[in-house]
């Protein structure tokens, strides 16, 4: 995979296998949403559509 940062949306089944412990550090506490694939990270510099992620607090029903 390299020391360049990848975009995880272009990874498949076995560079995540390969790559496990980076996959979930990069997918642990996301801040941003890819609009292409629906992947999420921490980082939008790791994804190819990245849109930041907004939190609501809840709301009572």
């Amino acid at each position: 995979m390299g020391n360049k940062k990848q975009k995880i949306c272009s990874w498949r089944k076995k560079d995540i296998q390969n790559n496990l412990q980076l996959f979930i550090d990069i997918v642990q506490n996301p801040t941003h949403v890819c609009m292409k694939c629906g992947r999420v990270a921490n980082s939008a510099d790791r994804l190819c559509k990245a849109e930041e992620i907004v939190r609501r607090g809840r709301q009572a029903a």
